[in-house]
This record gives C-alpha cells, sequence and structure tokens, in this order.
C-alpha cells in the first residue's frame, strides 16, 4: 500500500520538474518512487502517444494510446483526468488504474497518468483540438473489446 509519506514525495519530485528535461538525479528519484511504471510513461512521452485534447470551452483532458497494431493504429485509448476537481485524485480509464492504484492499492499511480504528469511538466503532450465525438465519448465511451487483452 502507498504510504502517505510516499505520495507526498511522488508529488513534490513531479511538481520540481522544469520544462528544459530531466537531470539523471530526477530520473532516479523519480525511478525509485514509481519504480517501472516510469519507464512505461516516459517510453510513451518518447513515442508521441500523450495527447492533450482541448475543448472549445477551454477545458481539457488527455488520452494516452497504446499498443500498436500498425503504422499509426493504436490499438488501446486510454482516458486520463490527471485531476477532475482539486480535492479529487487523478484517474484513467485503463485496467491497470483500477486494479493497481484503487483496488490493490500498490501503485501511486499508472503509466497513463504518469506519462500525462510528466508529459505537462516537460511540455511534451501533443496538443489537439476536441471535436465533439472526442467529447461524446467521455460521456458515452465505447464498449472493450472482450478478445484483447489491455497494454
Amino acid at each position: 500500500m502507498p504510504h502517505l509519506e510516499m505520495i507526498k514525495m511522488g508529488e513534490s519530485l513531479l511538481d520540481s520538474i522544469e520544462p528544459g528535461g530531466l537531470s539523471e538525479q530526477q530520473i532516479h528519484s523519480l525511478h525509485l518512487v514509481f519504480q517501472n511504471t516510469l519507464v512505461a510513461a516516459l517510453d510513451a512521452l518518447d513515442k508521441g502517444r500523450v495527447i492533450k485534447l482541448v475543448t472549445p470551452y477551454g477545458r481539457h483532458f488527455y488520452r494516452v494510446y497504446g499498443g500498436k497494431e500498425a503504422k499509426d493504429k493504436y490499438k488501446y485509448v486510454y482516458t486520463v483526468h490527471p485531476q477532475l476537481m482539486s480535492t479529487f485524485p487523478p484517474s484513467c480509464t485503463c485496467p491497470s488504474f483500477a486494479y493497481s492504484v484503487l483496488l490493490s492499492d500498490t501503485h501511486l499511480m499508472c503509466k497513463h497518468v504518469l506519462a500525462v504528469r510528466l508529459g505537462e511538466r516537460l511540455n511534451k503532450c501533443i496538443i489537439q483540438p476536441a471535436s465533439d465525438d472526442d467529447i461524446a465519448e467521455l460521456c458515452f465511451p465505447p464498449p472493450p473489446d472482450p478478445s484483447s487483452k489491455a497494454t
């Protein structure tokens, strides 16, 4: 179970990141707190899989793509809300968030939430306007494909 002090340490480390990049010391410290989740999150950022969708109303949400099937086609798309309101923690639609963060309480956040948090601090999110379909999908997400395994 993540200890409250570990959560505070993780938040403090993320808040200390500047847009210029990560130092070796920061990477080491982040890895101590987030372990292998950090590697997966940085991989998503490096591959341009973290998208910030901005609505015409000034709101924004994020999508993180994963499970590449073919050129420019991804098998999985997860919606991330880094903070819905100041009193609510981040959320993600991936199975790992539901199990590892919410149910078993073994991780501070999933790789998708961490990728968004790092992307925001490093200015590495790809910014796109949100279409009406994107906004509608927030309210009515497509059903999962029962034949696939999430990553």
